[in-house]
């Protein structure tokens, strides 16, 4: 029997749904969005969902508690990203060549806005940007070639692993949080806008629907599970 409260209920408001994992979700849609935006008729939800982000990305501090970081582990978020932007800019030209030029499809998809795309990005647009790079670089792989591909997808694997220790030093950041933000509540109204919105373009198209959301996200990491020494013994 169904469940009206499942489908028109706001199901992000759950509180064991943490505003830093709401917002890597968000930053994962926004990028799935960008990435099939073929004819632009996903504009309105980019447009919607990506000011909701940022405002909730500067409350919970997801990418500013990179001092934090200690060092010595991994490379600070803020080298990462200095040698992510360095990169895009100086090696537009080699990307260009390979995909056939400044005008082909497969060179908007690395460079949409173009250079400075990358240049002025702030903290908070970097985890988009990163997404659509890693996206462009799997699509494109045999245009540009491995070597290529491996180190744009680095870039992205560099930035997580680093955020990631990061919040798991600092106790995640909002953990603790239970009350939700207006920030946060204007964001979950977005998502739910745009996952009814995807939902009447692509009716009874679960495949395709659900290749624009990745809900796991906003599930907590889970714990591997100790291994008693007595019993690994053969």
């Amino acid at each position: 029997m169904l469940q009206p409260l499942k489908i028109f209920e706001n199901f992000f408001g759950d509180r064991k749904i943490t505003s830093p994992r709401l917002y890597e979700f968000t930053i994962d849609v926004i990028a799935k969005l960008q990435a099939a935006n073929v004819n632009n008729q996903f504009n309105d939800f980019i447009n919607a969902l990506s000011p909701a982000a940022n405002a909730l990305g500067d409350e919970v501090g997801v990418i500013k508690t990179a001092l934090a970081l200690q060092k010595g582990k991994t490379l600070g978020l803020n080298e990462v990203i200095k040698n992510f932007k360095t990169y895009m800019s100086l090696n537009h030209g080699v990307i260009a060549r390979a995909v056939g030029g400044t005008n082909t499809a497969a060179y908007q998809a690395f460079y949409p806005q173009g250079i400075s795309e990358y240049s002025t990005a702030t903290q908070t647009k970097l985890p988009a940007l990163l997404i659509q790079v890693s996206n462009a670089a799997d699509l494109y792989a045999n245009q540009i070639g491995d070597e290529i591909r491996n180190e744009l997808k680095a870039f992205n694997s560099q930035f997580h692993d680093t955020r990631n220790a990061q919040l798991l030093q600092k106790g995640t950041v909002g953990e603790s949080r239970v009350e939700r933000s207006s920030n946060r509540k204007i964001l979950e109204l977005e998502l739910l806008k745009t996952i009814h919105s995807i939902a009447l373009m692509f009716p009874a198209d679960v495949e395709k629907c659900t290749s624009l959301f990745n809900f796991n996200l906003l599930e907590a990491p889970k714990k591997g599970k100790k291994v008693n020494p007595e019993m690994a013994k053969p």
